[in-house]
């Protein structure tokens, strides 16, 4: 296997694996956020 090729199946993979983690988190009942207001309340915080 050439090593893009794994690179591409590993970040797939990445990306598998966050969308996984996220639908667990709806079915345990947590709420998603928006990155964006979640950045830009750090932003806030951190920065200004």
């Amino acid at each position: 296997m050439s090593n893009e090729l794994y690179d591409r199946l590993d970040k797939i993979n990445q990306l598998d694996q966050a969308i996984f983690e996220s639908e667990q988190d709806v079915l345990n009942g947590n709420e998603l956020q928006d990155a964006i207001a979640v950045f830009e309340s750090l932003e806030k915080k951190y920065f200004v």
